[in-house]
C-alpha cells in the first residue's frame, strides 16, 4: 500500500475510521452480500437503484471532504484502498431505504412538484426573485455529471423530510405539556431544619454484636475481583521546560490576547417578581423610600420573595432589561420594568464590581505555563505517535517502556483505579480481556495511558477480623442511625400540627443547630430522594424527617413552596422544552429507522465498483 495510506491508517484517526466502517458493517449488515450483475450499478435497494455515475460522483465528494477535514491528500485509488467507498456506501443505501419505502408506502413525489421545489430554491434566482434557467444549468454542470444525479439528491432529502420531519414534535408540541413539566421541575422549596447529634445517642457494643452484624451483612464486605495491570502514562507536563520562554514572549502574548485578562462590570443585584402592575407600583414607592417596617409587612401581606444575584453580568436578559438595570447607581431601585410574559420586576442595586484588566505581573506565571505547555505539546504528541507506531507492529509492553521518553511507568496496579483516569463511558470494555492484552493509546486531556494485564484475582469474602475495623464502624453507624430514627419520629409527633414559632422555640429549648436553605430543588443531592420526595409531596406550613445522605438525622419545616414565575428563569424553560422536543424526535426517528432497514432488501454490485479503480 502507499506510503500516504500506511501513515494514515496508522493513525489514530484512521484507526477511528476504520471502526466506524466496522460498526456501519455491523449495523447495516453490508458484510459478504456482494455480487456482480447489471454492469452499470453499484447497488440494488428494494426498486430503488444506485449507478455506477451516481455513487462515483458522491465517492468524489466524499474523498474531497475527507482529505479537508484529516488534512490529507488521498486519491481516489487511495480512499479505495483503505476501505472509504464503504462509508459511502451506508449512506448511500440508507438513503435508497428511505426513498423505497415511501413509494412502498404510496408517498410519492411527482415532477411538477419536484419542479415547483427546484424553482424556489433561492440559489437558482435573480436579484428580481424569478428562477435563472442558467444559474441552475452552471450548478449542475459544476457539481454533477448530468442533472438526473441532481434531482436523485433533492428527491431523496425530500423524501426524508417527508417520513422523519412530519413526526417532529417542534410541530404540534403542546405548550400545556411544557408548562406542566416547566413547572413540575422548576419547583422550589425553602426549609428550616435541625440535625439530631451522634453524640447524644448511646449505643451498646460488644463482640458478639459485631460479629452478629458482620454475619447478616457479610456480602457488604466482599473483596470484587481484582484485574492487576501495568501501565505506562504519557504526561504533557513530563515535557514541558518553563526556562524556554523568555519575558519577550511573555509579553507579546500578553498583549495579543488583552480581551482574557480583562473582567467586565458586574453588579450584585436583588429583585422582587410581581403578576400585576399596581402590586409593582406600590412595592416601588416603598422600597425606594427605605421604610423597613412598612417594607416587611408588605412583604409578609403579598407573599413576596425577595431573590439576589451576585456578579450579575446581564447573561440571558434581553438587552433592554441589562440596559436598565446597569444604567441604576448603587443602591438605587428600578420602577417596575415589564419583562416578557414573566410579570413585573424591581431591581435594586446592592454592590457594584468594576470592570478591570489583570496586570501582566498578576498573570506572568499563567502566560509562561501556557507558552511551555504550548511547545510541550510538539514532543508530547511525537511520543504519542512513536507508541501508536509500535503498538500496530505488536512490540511488547516491556519494549514500548523501555522506548519512550519522560513517561511515568507504574506496576501491579488495579484496573479499577486505573479506569478512574480515564473518563470514558466504555471502561467495562476492559474488564473481560485476557492476561497479557496489552491496549490501544487511551487519551484524557493532556495525558495518554497504555496498559497490560498482568493477573486476576478471584472475589471473596473476607474473615472478621480482616475487616474488623469497618465493620465496627459500620455496626455503630448503622446502630446511631436506628435509634436517631426513633428520636426523630418522637419529635414528629411533637410537632406535629405546630406552626413555625413552636419549631423554632423547640430547637432553641434543645440547642439544636437550625438551619435554613431557600433553594430546595428536585435534584438536590445533599438529601436523600425520600427525603426529597416527601418535601415535594408537603403543603407549606408542615414538619418532615430530615436524611441527608451522609446519614445524619433530623427533622425539618417547610416554609415556603416557591413557583417558576417567582423567579426569572426563561432559559430553564426553554430548556425544558428543548429536553422534551429532543428525547421524542430521537425516540420517533430511531423507530422509524429501524423499521426501515428491517424491511427493505439490497444488493451490492462489488465487481461494477472495483472495475472503477483498476
Amino acid at each position: 500500500m502507499l506510503d500516504i495510506v500506511r501513515n494514515l491508517v496508522s493513525s489514530i484517526f484512521g484507526k477511528i475510521l476504520l471502526a466506524v466502517m466496522v460498526l456501519s458493517f455491523a449495523l447495516w449488515g453490508v458484510g459478504d452480500i456482494l455480487t456482480s450483475g447489471n454492469s452499470q450499478l453499484a447497488a440494488k435497494v428494494g426498486k430503488e437503484k444506485i449507478t455506477l455515475d451516481e455513487f462515483y460522483n458522491e465517492f468524489q465528494n466524499t474523498v474531497k471532504n475527507y482529505n479537508q477535514i484529516s488534512q490529507s491528500n488521498l486519491s481516489l485509488k487511495e480512499a479505495y484502498n483503505i476501505q472509504l467507498h464503504s462509508v459511502l456506501l451506508n449512506d448511500l443505501i440508507y438513503s435508497k431505504m428511505i426513498n423505497n419505502y415511501a413509494k412502498n408506502n404510496e408517498i410519492f413525489l411527482s415532477d411538477q412538484s419536484l419542479k415547483i421545489i427546484i424553482t424556489n430554491l433561492p440559489q437558482f434566482k435573480n436579484d428580481d426573485g424569478r428562477f435563472s434557467e442558467v444559474k441552475y444549468k452552471n450548478y449542475i454542470l459544476n457539481n454533477f455529471p448530468n442533472e438526473q444525479l441532481f434531482l436523485n439528491q433533492v428527491e431523496n432529502t425530500i423524501y426524508q423530510g417527508m417520513l422523519f420531519e412530519n413526526f417532529n414534535l417542534n410541530s404540534f408540541l403542546n405548550e400545556s405539556l411544557v408548562d406542566t413539566l416547566y413547572n413540575y421541575e422548576g419547583e422550589k422549596r425553602s426549609i428550616s431544619y435541625f440535625l439530631l447529634d451522634d453524640n447524644d445517642v448511646s449505643i451498646n457494643i460488644s463482640d458478639e454484636l459485631i460479629s452478629e452484624y458482620y454475619n447478616e451483612n457479610s456480602e457488604n464486605y466482599i473483596v470484587n475481583e481484582k484485574t492487576i495491570v501495568d501501565y505506562i502514562e504519557i504526561n504533557l507536563e513530563n515535557y514541558k521546560n518553563l526556562d524556554i520562554v523568555n519575558e519577550s514572549q511573555i509579553i507579546n502574548y500578553y498583549q495579543d490576547n488583552i480581551d482574557q485578562y480583562s473582567i467586565e462590570e458586574t453588579r450584585d443585584i436583588e429583585f422582587v417578581r410581581f403578576d400585576n402592575e399596581i402590586d409593582a407600583q406600590n412595592f416601588y414607592n416603598l422600597y425606594s423610600s427605605n421604610d423597613d417596617e412598612k417594607i416587611l409587612e408588605f412583604i409578609k401581606k403579598k407573599e413576596i420573595n425577595i431573590n439576589k444575584i451576585n456578579e450579575f453580568n446581564g447573561d440571558s436578559f434581553p438587552e433592554s432589561l441589562k440596559e436598565s438595570i446597569f444604567n441604576l447607581t448603587l443602591l438605587e431601585v428600578s420602577p417596575p420594568l415589564k419583562y416578557e410574559e414573566l410579570g413585573y420586576y424591581i431591581f435594586k442595586i446592592n454592590s457594584v464590581n468594576n470592570a478591570q484588566t489583570a496586570e501582566i505581573d498578576e498573570v506572568k506565571d499563567e502566560i509562561k505555563n501556557y507558552l511551555a505547555s504550548e511547545d510541550a505539546y510538539l514532543e508530547f504528541d511525537e511520543t504519542i505517535n512513536i507508541a501508536d507506531e509500535m503498538l500496530i507492529n505488536d512490540y511488547s509492553f516491556e519494549d514500548i517502556s523501555e522506548s519512550l521518553q519522560n513517561i511515568n511507568i507504574n506496576k501491579s496496579i488495579n484496573l479499577e483505579d486505573l479506569l478512574t483516569k480515564f473518563d470514558n463511558e466504555n471502561n467495562v470494555k476492559f474488564k473481560d480481556k485476557p492476561t497479557g492484552y496489552i491496549s490501544d493509546i487511551i487519551m484524557n486531556q493532556n495525558k495518554a495511558f497504555i496498559f497490560t494485564i498482568k493477573e486476576r484475582e478471584k472475589a471473596y469474602i473476607p474473615d472478621l477480623e480482616q475487616v474488623l475495623s469497618k465493620v465496627t464502624n459500620d455496626y455503630e453507624s448503622n446502630e446511631i442511625y436506628l435509634k436517631q430514627n426513633s428520636i426523630a419520629d418522637k419529635i414528629l409527633i411533637e410537632l406535629q400540627f405546630k406552626d413555625f414559632d413552636n419549631f423554632q422555640n423547640y430547637s432553641k429549648k434543645k440547642n439544636f443547630d437550625l438551619k435554613t436553605n431557600e433553594n430546595i430543588g428536585r435534584d438536590n443531592i445533599e438529601l436523600t430522594n425520600n427525603t426529597v420526595i416527601n418535601i415535594f409531596e408537603l403543603n407549606a406550613d408542615n414538619v418532615f424527617k430530615v436524611e441527608l445522605e451522609n446519614g445524619r438525622v433530623g427533622i425539618g419545616y417547610l416554609n415556603n413552596i416557591i413557583k417558576p414565575k417567582d423567579y426569572i428563569s426563561d432559559n430553564f424553560y426553554q430548556s425544558v422544552k428543548n429536553n422534551i422536543q429532543t428525547n421524542y424526535n430521537n425516540s420517533i426517528q430511531s423507530i422509524i429507522g429501524n423499521e426501515i432497514i428491517n424491511n427493505t432488501s439490497y444488493e451490492i454490485y462489488s465487481q461494477n465498483i472495483d472495475k472503477l479503480f483498476m
